[in-house]
């Protein structure tokens, strides 16, 4: 015993001679898809012209030779810094000062970590990574 399928929505049986005009075939439920899609392909290359055109425009400006060129110029106090260290745990600092660290209003917490002296321990785990 065999089951079908049900038909498609937008399925309609009719003479093979009738056509529909694209836009009300774009419009279809089923098709609306097609018409997102055609969309984005429009506004990508529409994005993509204008890119060009800027960059036809923009010939004689040098091109940086590294991204490390196009930042600004860094403070005296993090010049000797090269490297960035994430130490994943079980908070997240939102302090600005060293001071404020054991400031527990200076860490995002969790309701449960609230008033239990947890910044010192963070800041331990911080230490040893």
């Amino acid at each position: 015993m065999s089951e079908m399928l049900p038909a498609p929505v937008t399925f309609k049986v009719r003479h093979p001679s009738a056509r529909r005009s694209l836009p009300k075939l774009l419009r279809a439920p089923a098709r609306l898809t097609n018409l997102s899609a055609l969309l984005l392909i429009a506004l990508a290359s529409l994005s993509l012209l204008l890119n060009f055109r800027l960059f036809s425009q923009t010939r004689n400006v040098p091109l940086p030779r590294s991204i490390v060129e196009t930042f600004p110029t860094r403070p005296l106090a993090v010049e000797g810094l090269d490297h960035l260290v994430i130490v994943p745990g079980h908070a997240i600092w939102i302090g600005a000062l060293s001071e404020d660290a054991e400031d527990e209003d200076s860490w995002l917490l969790a309701s449960y970590q609230k008033g239990r002296g947890r910044p010192s321990i963070f800041r331990a785990h911080i230490s040893r990574g």
